[in-house]
């Protein structure tokens, strides 16, 4: 096994809600629908863990979840948009943490539940480390198994902006 078993990669990006973005500012402008489509995507999501409730939920069930989940449990495309017109991020972060096939399997964190579990755990101190405030932040993760690696690609934004400078540290 290789000696960097937990990859990690972060970026920040502009969102359609960031208008006259100042010609200084190299943004690269990302639509929040585009964004939540392609991470919820039924080729990559691992999406074979239902609860209950919504296997009977018939309106939105779409094999077993959305794939998106929170802090809080699995988030509805409803909700997610909700959010997102609520605070209207002008800079959302987006990053994945990927694992090595032997690293996923020998720590158990294989399947979903476990994975979504694990981030959950961990995203309030990802989010402090770098330098954000947890309740000042909505995040949204998804579960991917389209590649040799599990990984679980992120977003997050400030519900009140208040950071200066976009860039994180190491």
């Amino acid at each position: 096994m290789s000696a960097t078993e937990i990859f990690f990669n972060l970026q920040y990006v502009a969102t359609e809600y960031y208008k006259n973005i100042p010609s200084n500012l190299d943004f690269k402008q990302v639509s929040t629908k585009d964004m939540h489509d392609y991470y919820d995507r039924d080729e990559a999501c691992d999406k074979s863990i239902c609860d209950t409730e919504e296997a009977f939920d018939y309106f939105s069930y779409r094999i077993g979840s959305t794939g998106c989940f929170n802090g809080k449990g699995f988030v509805s495309r409803k909700d997610y948009f909700k959010k997102m017109n609520n605070y209207k991020p002008k800079i959302v972060y987006r990053g994945v943490f990927s694992f090595h096939d032997e690293f996923a399997i020998e720590q158990d964190i294989k399947d979903s539940k476990k994975m979504r579990v694990l981030i959950q755990k961990t995203m309030n101190k990802n989010i402090i480390a770098m330098g954000f405030e947890p309740d000042n932040v909505e995040w949204f993760a998804y579960y991917h198994t389209n590649t040799d690696n599990p990984h679980v690609h992120f977003h997050f934004y400030e519900k009140i902006p208040k950071k200066k400078k976009y860039l994180i540290s190491e």
